[in-house]
């Protein structure tokens, strides 16, 4: 069974692209995490205002962590 263009099975590997991190991009598994830890600065959230089948993380950084 074919899928459609741009939709993700459960597990596979995405190479998703971050926005203002240390990082250009990150490696994680569909369906990807919605945030993760960013070593000691912050947070990288999933950006969800772009389309499902196009993920992309936007770093934000906690000052108290700083």
């Amino acid at each position: 069974m074919a899928r459609a263009p741009g939709r993700h099975r459960d597990g596979e590997r995405l190479l998703v692209p971050c926005e203002g991190g240390p990082c250009t991009s990150r490696l994680v598994r569909s369906p990807p995490p919605l945030e993760f830890e960013e070593g000691h600065l912050g947070v990288s959230v999933l950006d969800e205002r772009g389309p499902a089948d196009d993920p992309e993380y936007v770093d934000v950084y906690v000052p108290e962590r700083m």
